[in-house]
């Protein structure tokens, strides 16, 4: 494994890690986060994106609006507004979903992207951290598996390596005021994160991938030909809906495939009982993955430091202390506009 961009110290201990389990010679295994942790940016956002962009839902214009509102009790006026003008606008839109050069003409178009754009980026973010990562599989209403991997592969293929890392949007609203968001945009390989899983591999460890995102995005960019990943799919958990009787993808995801907060270390709970054992590393870097990080017998756990992220904070202060009866913490820096690995000692 090459050092590259890992922080001296962190480089130093995953070495020692894989070392150490090597000379055991029982089975074992890490775990990590996917968004912002084993690859750049985030593979669900970046989906939205491309899916507001190019029209690719199946519900109707009858049925957006609970997409939009359903599982939150009482949306805020401005935002219920918000919701009215992405109906109007999807109404108008809908019949050229599959002509994008015409779609692309409508005046309406601009307009629903931006407004698409802020209500996740800006509202459903904004809501309970369960809640809002339920939100994000909700625009699959109504696609087949199918329909959603060929998204998928669509989206990485258009946001690998995008040469701009942000993509802003402003909506003008009826009443007069406007309301922007930003995305941080394309989705880039982290070759640190891909070296260790091989390196992982090639010492007999297996690699597990635990998401709060929809698991058939990790899983195709996790395994896809375009980056050096390569994992099988197998490996990933992450947020599964439940399909009708035709096989389309419902609103409602599976009660086991809740993979954020104590979901998380849920879904490390059932490796543990697989492998007889705890993980020797779990990787994250949001709230989300602190039940995770903080495992009963976890033995190092690495946090992507992308800046002052509640709990991880009490976390980080015990980065590198050493701590026979507890988890070893390690911390990576990152450039959080290119998505990048800093070195550091």
């Amino acid at each position: 494994m090459q050092e590259r961009l890992w922080n001296k110290r962190t480089f130093k201990y995953l070495n020692k890690m894989i070392k150490d389990a090597g000379s055991k010679g029982s089975p074992s295994y890490i775990v990590s986060d996917w968004d912002n942790t084993a690859a750049s940016f985030d593979v669900e956002e970046n989906t939205l994106l491309y899916q507001i962009l190019n029209l690719r839902y199946e519900f109707t214009p009858q049925e957006i609006r609970e997409v939009l509102t359903c599982e939150i009790d009482s949306v805020p006026e401005e935002i219920n507004e918000l919701v009215d003008k992405i109906e109007e606008d999807y109404k108008i839109l809908y019949p050229y979903r599959r002509d994008l050069n015409k779609l692309k003409k409508i005046p309406e178009y601009e307009s629903f992207v931006a407004a698409m754009a802020y209500y996740f980026q800006s509202y459903v973010n904004s809501l309970e951290y369960g809640l809002s990562s339920r939100k994000f599989t909700h625009v699959f209403y109504k696609m087949t598996e199918e329909e959603v991997r060929d998204l998928a592969g669509d989206a990485l293929s258009y946001f690998k390596d995008y040469k701009d890392y942000k993509m802003n949007f402003k909506v003008n609203m009826p009443k007069g005021e406007s309301l922007s968001s930003s995305y941080d945009v394309g989705l880039r390989e982290i070759k640190e994160m891909s070296d260790l899983f091989k390196e992982l591999f090639e010492n007999k460890i297996d690699v597990y991938i635990c998401s709060a995102s929809f698991k058939i995005l990790v899983e195709e960019f996790a395994s896809s030909k375009l980056f050096n990943y390569r994992l099988p799919k197998d490996s990933v958990m992450g947020l599964e809906l439940i399909k009708d009787k035709e096989g389309r993808f419902t609103m409602e995801v599976k009660e086991d495939s809740k993979t954020y907060l104590q979901g998380k270390a849920d879904a490390i709970k059932r490796l543990e009982e697989r492998y007889k054992c705890p993980p020797l590393l779990y990787m994250g870097d949001s709230r989300g993955d602190y039940y995770a990080l903080t495992y009963s017998g976890l033995q190092y756990g690495l946090i992507i430091d992308r800046g002052p992220i509640g709990k991880l904070e009490d976390l980080k202060k015990l980065a590198f202390k050493e701590n026979p009866q507890g988890t070893f913490y390690l911390i990576q820096e990152r450039d959080n506009y290119k998505g990048e690995f800093k070195n550091g000692n």
